[in-house]
């Protein structure tokens, strides 16, 4: 996997919105981008095929981008049952961070990671820059539902271990220091409130 995120990009975010409201990113808003319906997965020749649909619309300009709390990214995970042997959980990832700028692919919109996830504390999950891998995917969005095809080579996931999806958003710095330095924090959303579903095919 390709190391994308660079320190300085991090520390900049920092310095700026992120720290305004630190809780504020764990308000349960219900009928959102943040509620998921279903998710799917496919495989047709080559590509990986990913969706979900949420209960709230899928903007594609950001707008459902929070600057007032510590976001730093918002999106969706699709990821494996179980970690592997180096306890870490793989997954592939759909974002959208409008403050900074870390794929060649939309790098102002949405795009696509490979990511291995460290479990931290209760629903949380650690995120080194290392872990996260650079993908093209194509997505299409529109309403509630938003789509996906990536190669299946390039995703880092192995399909047939592939079982829940779930909103979630990266703070920075931590909120309750699980994560060491250099990592950033996930929140999975759907995991933590209950409402992670499963993947069906």
């Amino acid at each position: 996997m390709t190391k994308t995120v660079t320190i300085a990009a991090i520390l900049a975010v920092s310095a700026g919105l992120l720290f305004a409201v630190p809780m504020a990113v764990y308000a349960h808003d219900v009928g959102s981008w943040k509620d998921l319906d279903s998710a799917t997965k496919a495989v047709k020749g080559n590509s990986l095929k990913l969706t979900v649909s949420a209960h709230g619309d899928i903007t594609k300009d950001g707008s459902m981008f929070d600057t007032t709390t510590n976001k730093a990214v918002v999106g969706y995970a699709w990821v494996e049952a179980n970690p592997r042997d180096d306890g870490k959980v793989y997954g592939f990832v759909a974002a959208l961070h409008p403050l900074f700028r870390d794929s060649n692919q939309n790098p102002d919109a949405w795009h696509t990671h490979s990511v291995a996830l460290q479990p931290s504390n209760g629903p949380n999950f650690c995120l080194d820059f290392a872990d996260l891998g650079t993908t093209q995917a194509g997505i299409s969005i529109k309403g509630n539902d938003l789509k996906l095809s990536t190669p299946l080579k390039q995703s880092g996931v192995i399909y047939g271990d592939l079982a829940a999806a779930t909103s979630f958003t990266i703070t920075t710095p931590p909120a309750n220091g699980a994560c060491d330095d250099g990592e950033l924090q996930v929140r999975a959303n759907g995991i933590a409130r209950g409402h992670a579903v499963g993947i069906t095919e």
